[in-house]
This record gives C-alpha cells, structure tokens and sequence, in this order.
C-alpha cells in the first residue's frame, strides 16, 4: 500500500514539474548560446507545448512525433522505451523532447536515446544547429526558417506560429497570460489598476489606425 502512494505520489510531481524541466533548461541554454531572449522558449511550445492545470501551454520534455503523430509520455523512462521500439522496427522519422530534434536528420546529435531526452542536451543541440545555421545564412529568421524547412510556404506559416508565441512569452515574462476568452493577470502583475484607467477622449475624437510594425520573424523546427 505504502509503495502504490509513493508511486502516486511520484507519479503527480513528475506531471507537475515536467514542464519546468524544459523550461529551465532552455533559459540556460539561451544564456550560454547568446540565443536571442524567449525565442527557444517560444519555439519549444510551439514545437512540444501541452496545456497545464492553468491551461497554459508549456513544453512538455517527453514528446515524441513519429511520422507526424504526436505523442505525449508521462515520464522519461517510457518515452526512451517508445523510441527504442520504434527503432528496432527501422523506423527513424522520430522527434524528441523539449526542442523536438529529429533523430533521423541528426542521427549524430546525442550519444544515446537518453541523452536526446534529457532537456538540456536536448535544448543545447538545439541551440548549437540554430546558430549554425545563423553563421550560414546571416540571418536568424533565415537560419531558423531554414531550420523548419527549405519549402517558403511552409517555413513562413510556421515562423508565424513561434512569432506570435515569442510574444505570449513576453507577455508571460510580465506577469501577463493570455487566454483563450481574453487576458488575465498574474499575481506578478503588481499594477493591474493600470489596466481599468481609460482616458475620456472627446466626442470629435476618432481613434487612428494602426499599422504593425516591421518585425524579425522566427521559426524553429525538426524538417
């Protein structure tokens, strides 16, 4: 009885403090990389990102994609046996962890399957082919555009993707979460008075439009 409440136990702080694990890691990786601010932590939502307790996306360290298909494991231990029997029936188009590295493009990044699951090599390889590609192209939106896919069309749909996410980071790093039926506030958010204060503007007022300004855009990816 004691072993299955322990198991339990384990079980649901696992669950809890997974996304963590990728989080963590990447903030170090950005660091020690020079990777531009939140954006691997963007592109690791967009690439294995899962709602949490507070519906809120947050990577999830254990993601396997397997020819396009998705796949969520409750720890470490059973994602490693997944990809060890999908391998041993020849089958390589498989994307792990955090950042989603493709071990069938980059049959050389890791040393073993446990290595490629643990969140900071993971996020490190990552981190290291990104600004490889940088050095090559220039540019980080092409480098990380050409991370995802050398086809324009599908490279700028998804570079869309991780720059909106790149700016819910942000919003998120302020204290301020977006959901789905509108804005929340953290209790990080120490002025949330600001937010009821509306000017009264006058009658003959017309509130110009306006434009978005030009912007970098990111993408990061496994194709």
């Amino acid at each position: 009885m004691n072993f299955i409440i322990l198991f339990i136990l384990m079980f649901f702080q696992t669950a809890f403090c997974a996304p963590d694990l990728c989080i963590n890691a990447i903030k170090k990786v950005e660091k020690e990389e020079d990777i531009p601010r939140l954006l691997m932590q963007a592109i690791s939502v967009v690439e294995s990102g899962r709602p949490t307790e507070e519906n809120i996306l947050a990577p999830w360290p254990w993601t396997l994609n397997v020819n396009g298909k998705g796949e969520f494991h409750p720890t470490k231990i059973a994602a490693i046996t997944r990809v060890k029997s999908l391998m041993s029936q020849g089958i390589k188009n498989i994307d792990v962890g955090c950042m989603q590295v493709n071990l069938g493009y980059h049959p050389d990044a890791f040393k073993n399957i446990e290595m490629a699951l643990d969140p900071y090599h993971n996020a490190l390889y990552a981190a290291k082919f990104l600004k490889k590609l940088m050095d090559e192209k220039r540019s980080w939106s092409m480098a990380i555009g050409h991370y995802h896919s050398r086809v324009q069309p599908h490279y700028i749909s998804y570079r869309k993707k991780v720059y909106h996410q790149w700016n819910q980071e942000k919003l998120k790093d302020a204290g301020i979460v977006i959901e789905k039926q509108g804005v929340s506030l953290s209790k990080r958010f120490p002025y949330r008075w600001l937010l009821n204060m509306k000017p009264q503007a006058p009658k003959s007022f017309t509130s110009p439009s306006i434009k978005s300004k030009t912007s970098h855009h990111f993408l990061f990816s496994r194709n």
